[in-house]
């Protein structure tokens, strides 16, 4: 598995990643943008769930309502000016909270200049918000909002908060208590990222939007309770290192992939492979598959001429080839189209070496080149990594099921994605 398929990486992880997209294209502005572009439309989003629940219905839509961005002086804060931008944007009155003074990093300092239509002012002017209680005569009934975002520490911060952080917090949790709707940018401030302190003061928040991957401190059951809800938001780094990965030479190219029909004694192994976690999590395998079932999906695929079954191996040293993986085609028109309906290396070790990619480049040949098909696609489970793989490779995503599958009684949203004839030649022309 690469660095970028993973679930959950260290804030070192997340830097280097940062780096290597940059590299590959993705510049650092991008990231930036990407990331305050897709917080703020799920904060926005939850913000009409909960009108719509009647959890807040002063909210109704947000146009008009009141957000709150405390921001800091890195990139974190960075992030928080493109989200105060997109929400004025969407029609909100916005108020930006500069914690400890005017951005320094260049991306933040480009969006700060950016800032159009919000109020923005520094961190004492808000210091007569912060009560010991809420009454009618308090300046905090005068200034309320209905969702605040704390963009002041990311993945950067470590040991304690300083003095305007201190306030910051206590600023932000006076709002919480008078029920607005607090959201921390990739991590709750005042909390570091790897491994967090329980008794460190920090912002408590209703929900946390991670960006391309969750960090150890979200995982961590010690500070739960102020993540509130874990949310990643995909920022593009993923698929800028896979189409990195699909211009270069995979590793182990040396080594000779083969593919052919499966016969009957492969099936043994897809019984085995089938049982593995590793194998099952994203695809439609119930834990429960029987053996019957498999070999009965075998035979009937070998009298449906729509139905074709491929057996991935790998050949080292001169040995005699070994099968570590499969490929499924189904509803296969010649001519016209054809389903990519189950694809993997099975070896968790053979992983990440671009196996899984050449043997994804041989089926778009196989179904292109030999079938003729016009037409080919497939489906994922939300949150599987090979999303990146097939959107390097040009799948084009065509729409999402929700909640369309059920498997052992968790309910999986699906998403679809195709590729055309037309879309794969211009793409191999291109890597050519």
């Amino acid at each position: 598995m690469e660095i970028y398929e993973k679930e959950t990486v260290t804030c070192a992880e997340m830097k280097e990643l940062e780096r290597l997209a940059d590299e590959a294209g993705l510049s650092y502005y991008q990231m930036m943008e990407n990331a305050g572009t897709g917080a703020a439309a799920i904060i926005l989003s939850r913000l009409r769930t909960k009108s719509q629940a009647g959890d807040l219905e002063r909210l109704g839509d947000t146009a008009h309502r009141k957000a709150v961005c405390y921001c800091g002086k890195g990139n974190n804060g960075g992030d928080g000016f493109v989200i105060a931008r997109k929400f004025r944007k969407a029609g909100l009155d916005v108020t930006v909270v500069l914690v400890e003074g005017e951005p320094v990093t260049t991306d933040a300092v480009t969006n700060y200049g950016l800032l159009d239509g919000c109020t923005i002012c520094e961190l004492a002017e808000m210091e007569a918000i912060i009560p010991e209680e809420f009454g009618p005569h308090n300046p905090i009934m005068r200034f309320s909002a209905d969702v605040v975002v704390d963009a002041i520490y990311g993945t950067g911060f470590h040991g304690t908060l300083r003095p305007a952080g201190q306030t910051a917090v206590a600023q932000i949790e006076a709002f919480r208590k008078r029920g607005a709707l607090v959201a921390a940018i990739d991590i709750p401030s005042g909390l570091a990222g790897d491994e967090p302190d329980a008794a460190a003061s920090s912002v408590t928040a209703d929900m946390t939007i991670s960006f391309h991957a969750k960090k150890p401190v979200h995982d961590d059951p010690s500070v739960a309770e102020r993540m509130g809800e874990v949310m990643v938001c995909d920022i593009g780094i993923g698929k800028a290192l896979a189409a990195r990965d699909w211009q270069k030479p995979p590793a182990g190219a040396e080594e000779e992939l083969v593919i052919r029909k499966t016969v009957f004694s492969d099936l043994a192994f897809f019984d085995e492979w089938e049982r593995r976690p590793a194998v099952t999590q994203f695809f439609s395998i119930p834990e429960n598959q029987s053996t019957e079932a498999l070999y009965e999906k075998y035979f009937a695929d070998l009298r449906d001429p729509g139905a074709l079954q491929f057996t991935i191996l790998l050949e080292q040293d001169g040995a005699e080839p070994r099968p570590i993986g499969r490929i499924v085609l189904a509803d296969v028109i010649e001519g016209w189209k054809g389903e990519i309906w189950r694809i993997y290396i099975a070896d968790e070790e053979l992983r990440g070496r671009g196996l899984g990619r050449r043997a994804m480049k041989w089926t778009l040949d196989y179904c292109f080149h030999v079938l003729e098909l016009e037409r080919v696609y497939l489906d994922y489970y939300t949150g599987n990594p090979a999303q990146y793989l097939y959107e390097s490779m040009g799948f084009t995503h065509e729409g999402l099921l929700r909640k369309n599958c059920r498997k052992n009684g968790i309910f999986y949203d699906v998403n679809l994605m195709s590729m055309l004839r037309a879309e794969y030649e211009k793409i191999c022309a291109t890597v050519r």
